[in-house]
């Protein structure tokens, strides 16, 4: 079941960790409220802010589920249609009551349901990726992803400039102890702030560097999926709807949902690309239960074009 659990909690509290650790530790006294400081907070609060609401959708939206009301108004066999791979039409016997498996779906055994869609089920966010809410997740990837390489990149440059000034602190240092008590006894709490404030951007760094190269990975894979109009599941298990056959005049030379990079992708941001980057609930092209393809594609030119016509890959 979607919702709160152990995982999101620490994900949750490492957004908090790495965020807050940045904005005090780093930016604020090092950048303070100048020009370069200011822009700096903005930017890294707004790919924050932007991550986490991202995030929440991922964890407590509907990813999509299939109706029991639904069922293939095509003939089987047809293109999209689908079907098993001994023949006939799916339907799914785990679902209660049982019922027709709409195109792309699948059963999640953790959800118990039938998503529409269905990319996986990802532990990190408690819940199923699927028709609804799989433009969240891949929204949040980019802005999680450009929030952590700013905070590595401030955190990495504030390290060397530290460095390269340790030299006037020590002098600074030196002159301190020859002052009253209260002046050393502010000397030593400084010190002690200053080596718990380096463990902190130390043990930061640390997850910071391998998070990046994950998430660096894993927002590839996605994009990638989404310009091929794929799954995760159909890349793996391959997509079991007449692939590489002959559909009419149509030639199928690529997977049957592939409908070129601009349509790949406006199926799962939406058609308007000022609302692509916008977390903005039910902006994903159709109902779940049905998309088009490249053989509707193909026909379609075939009538414009009144004849036979070739299609290239």
């Amino acid at each position: 079941m979607a919702g709160l659990n152990l995982v999101v909690v620490v994900v949750l509290m490492l957004f908090a960790y790495i965020y807050g650790t940045t904005m005090v530790l780093v930016v604020v006294p090092w950048l303070n409220f100048s020009v370069p400081g200011v822009v700096h907070a903005s930017l890294l609060s707004f790919t924050t802010l932007m991550a986490l609401v991202c995030y929440l959708q991922c964890v407590f939206g509907n990813p999509g589920y299939s109706s029991t009301e639904w069922s293939p108004e095509t003939e089987e066999g047809a293109a999209g249609t689908p079907v098993k791979k001994g023949g006939g039409i799916r339907q799914c016997r785990k679902c209660d009551p049982p019922r027709h498996k709409p195109p792309r779906t699948h059963h999640c055994k953790e959800c118990k349901k039938c998503v529409l869609r269905m990319d996986h089920h990802c532990i990190w966010v408690n819940n199923c990726l699927g028709h609804a809410n799989y433009k969240s997740f891949i929204l949040f990837l980019l802005y999680v992803l450009a929030a952590c390489v700013h905070c590595l990149v401030l955190m990495m440059s504030y390290t060397i400039y530290s460095m390269r000034n340790r030299h006037r602190e020590k002098t600074a240092l030196r002159a301190a102890v020859r002052f009253t008590e209260n002046s050393r006894a502010a000397v030593i709490t400084s010190g002690y702030y200053a080596v718990v404030s380096s463990i902190l951007q130390l043990f930061c760094i640390s997850i910071l560097m391998p998070l990046c190269v994950a998430l660096a990975i894993l927002f590839g894979w996605h994009v990638y999926l989404v310009s091929r109009n794929l799954t995760t599941i159909e890349f793996h298990e391959g997509v079991r709807t007449l692939e590489n056959q002959q559909v009419g005049a149509c030639q199928l030379k690529r997977h049957l949902y592939d409908l070129g990079l601009l349509k790949n992708v406006q199926q799962v941001l939406g058609t308007r690309p000022l609302w692509w980057f916008i977390p903005k609930s039910g902006s994903t092209m159709g109902d779940g239960h049905t998309f088009p393809t490249y053989v509707d594609m193909c026909r379609r030119r075939k009538q414009s074009a009144h004849g036979p016509m070739e299609m290239d890959a």
